[in-house]
C-alpha cells in the first residue's frame, strides 16, 4: 500500500475566533496546522503518493502545502465537484487504481502509529477502520455491535442511532483502508446524508455485502478537530507532551 486519501471537503471555518476564515485543516495546533499531522503520520508509514479532496473551487490547502516535494512526497488535489461525503470520494478514483488506499479524514489528530496499526490489521482482513471510544451524545458517532471480543472483526454499525444504552460500544471513526471491492458499494450508497461520516458509511455498507471489516482501537490522543471544543482539546494534547 503506497497511496493514501486525505477527505477534506466541508471544512469547518470559524473554529478559532483570531482565524475565522481558516478551514479547520489548517488551524494550527502543537505549531504546525492539522493536516500537517496527518500528513507526517502518512510519511511515518512510508506513504509518498497523496491525494487531498477539497471542496468545488476552494484551493486555500493547496497554496498551504504545495506541491508535498519539499517533504519527499507528491501531493495532488481533487475537487469534490460532484458533491460530498461518499460521493466526493469518486474524485481520485483514478488515483486510487484497483489497489486498496489508506483513507484519513483532514480534521483528525491522532498518534502516528494508528496509522500502522491500521494498515497491518487491513492485510489480514481486507478492510479496517481506526475507532476511538466515544458516547452517544457525541456528534459523529457510530455504535458498533456484534463485535467479538478480542479480534475487532464487526457484524454492523449503526450509524443513526442517537443514544448510548447499556455495554453499546460507541466510537468515532477517522481513518481506514478502503479495498477495491469498496467502488461499487459506493455507488450504490451515493451521497451520504449531511452530518455521517464518510468511512462509517462506506464500513457499514461494506459489512452489509458480506466483507470483513476490523475495527481498530486507538491508544493515545484521538482529536476530530470539528468543532471549537475539539481544537482546544487537541492542543490541551500536544501542550501535555512539551
Amino acid at each position: 500500500m503506497d497511496r493514501a486519501v486525505i477527505l477534506a471537503t466541508d471544512l469547518l471555518r470559524g473554529l478559532d475566533p483570531r482565524a475565522r476564515d481558516v478551514p479547520a485543516p489548517l488551524l494550527p495546533v502543537g505549531g504546525r496546522p492539522v493536516i500537517v499531522h496527518v500528513i507526517d503520520a502518512l510519511l511515518g508509514v512510508q506513504i509518498r503518493d497523496l491525494a487531498i479532496i477539497t471542496g468545488y473551487g476552494d484551493d486555500t490547502i493547496a497554496q498551504e502545502l504545495g506541491n508535498g516535494g519539499v517533504a519527499g512526497m507528491s501531493i495532488a488535489y481533487f475537487d469534490a465537484d460532484d458533491g460530498s461525503g461518499v460521493s466526493a470520494l469518486f474524485a481520485v478514483r483514478e488515483f486510487a487504481g484497483d489497489e486498496p488506499f489508506l483513507l484519513s479524514r483532514a480534521d483528525v489528530v491522532t498518534a502516528p502509529e494508528t496509522y500502522a496499526r491500521v494498515m497491518r490489521a487491513s492485510r489480514l482482513t481486507g478492510a479496517s477502520v481506526a475507532v476511538a471510544p466515544a458516547d452517544g451524545r457525541t456528534p459523529g458517532v457510530v455504535k458498533v455491535t456484534g463485535e467479538t471480543p478480542g479480534d475487532g472483526m464487526l457484524e454492523a454499525v449503526d450509524p443513526v442511532a442517537t443514544a448510548a444504552t447499556g455495554d453499546d460500544a460507541w466510537v468515532t471513526a477517522g481513518v481506514g483502508v478502503l479495498p477495491p471491492a469498496a467502488w461499487p458499494l459506493m455507488e450504490l450508497v451515493g451521497n451520504s446524508a449531511p452530518g455521517d461520516d464518510t468511512l462509517v458509511t462506506v464500513a457499514s455498507a461494506l459489512l452489509d455485502a458480506g466483507a470483513p471489516v476490523r475495527a481498530v482501537p486507538v491508544e493515545g490522543p484521538w482529536v476530530l478537530v470539528d468543532s471549537r471544543e475539539g481544537l482546544e482539546q487537541a492542543r490541551a494534547a500536544f501542550e501535555g507532551r512539551r
